[in-house]
C-alpha cells in the first residue's frame, strides 16, 4: 500500500488505503466523498457507505497506476544515464524487471527523456496511455502532442494508437513504425481512388449519351415505318375500292347488255 504513516489529517485526496487508517479517518474520509443523489436513490446506509468506500478506493488505484508509470520511467532513465550503453541493453534484455518486456522498457526510458518529465498530465490522466503511445508522443511535433494530450484530459477513455494515428493524419504528419507510413502515399492512394472513380464516371456518362443517340435514332426509324405502314394501309383501302368500283361498273355494263338482248 502507499503510505505506511497514516495522520489525523486524512482527505479524500489521500492516497493511504482505508484499511491502513484508524477508524475515526476512515470514518472522515468515506463521509468525505461526494455522490450524486440519483446514484444512492433508494440505497441503504450501508450501500451508500460502500459505493464511497468504493469510489475512495478505486480512484486512489487510478492514480497509484498513473504515478507508477512516472515513477517507473524516472527510475529506468536514472538507471540508463548510470551506466554504459552495452550493460542497459543487456539489462533491458535480462527479464530482472517482472511484468515488462524489453519494449515496454525501452519505450517508457524514451517517453520520460523526451517529454514526460516535462508533462502536465496528472496521474489519472496518465494511466490512460499504454507505453507504446506514451513513447509514439516522444516522436511527434508539439501540435500533435498538445492535441493528444487535450484529447487525454477529456477522459474519454483509453488514448490508444488509433487516436493518435488520426491526429497524425489529420496534422498531415508521420508517426514511426506505428504511426502512419507515410501520410502523402495514404493521400495519393484517396487522390488515385477519387480519379479512377471520375474516370469511371465519365465513361458511363460517356457511354449514356452514346445509348441516348441510339434509342433516338431507333426511334425516328420506328416513327417512319409507323408512316409508312399507314401509308400502305391506306394505298390498300384505296385499292380495295377501285376494286369495288369497277366490279359496280362491270355490273351495270352486263345488265346493259342483258337489256340490248
Amino acid at each position: 500500500m502507499v503510505g505506511s504513516t497514516v495522520t489525523s489529517s486524512m482527505t479524500t485526496s489521500s492516497l493511504v488505503s482505508l484499511q491502513d487508517m484508524s477508524q475515526g479517518d476512515r470514518e472522515r474520509v468515506v463521509s468525505g466523498v461526494t455522490l450524486s443523489s440519483d446514484v444512492v436513490e433508494k440505497l441503504k446506509d450501508t450501500q451508500i457507505t460502500t459505493m464511497k468506500e468504493t469510489v475512495y478506493e478505486v480512484n486512489n488505484n487510478v492514480k497509484i497506476m498513473g504515478m507508477c508509470i512516472r515513477s517507473t520511467s524516472q527510475y529506468l532513465v536514472r538507471l540508463k544515464e548510470s551506466i554504459p550503453r552495452g550493460n542497459w541493453m543487456k539489462f533491458v534484455k535480462s527479464e530482472l524487471i517482472e511484468g515488462l518486456k524489453p519494449r515496454q522498457i525501452q519505450d517508457l526510458t524514451s517517453s520520460w527523456e523526451k517529454w514526460l518529465k516535462d508533462t502536465d498530465l496528472t496521474d489519472s490522466q496518465l494511466q490512460l496511455v499504454g507505453s507504446r503511445t506514451l513513447a509514439r508522443l516522444g516522436n511527434v511535433s508539439k501540435e500533435a502532442r498538445d492535441k493528444a494530450k487535450q484529447k487525454i484530459k477529456k477522459k474519454d477513455g483509453v488514448f490508444g494508437p488509433k487516436d493518435l494515428n488520426e491526429i497524425l493524419f489529420q496534422l498531415g504528419e508521420e508517426g514511426g513504425d506505428d504511426g502512419p507510413k507515410n501520410v502523402m502515399d495514404i493521400v495519393k492512394q484517396k487522390n488515385d481512388i477519387t480519379r479512377s472513380m471520375k474516370t469511371q464516371i465519365a465513361n458511363l456518362e460517356k457511354e449514356n449519351k452514346k445509348l441516348k443517340k441510339k434509342n433516338s435514332e431507333i426511334m425516328t426509324q420506328l416513327t417512319t415505318t409507323t408512316e409508312t405502314l399507314k401509308a400502305q394501309i391506306f394505298s390498300y383501302k384505296d385499292f380495295e375500292n377501285l376494286q369495288e368500283e369497277n366490279s359496280n361498273l362491270q355490273q351495270q355494263i352486263n345488265e346493259l347488255q342483258s337489256k340490248e338482248k
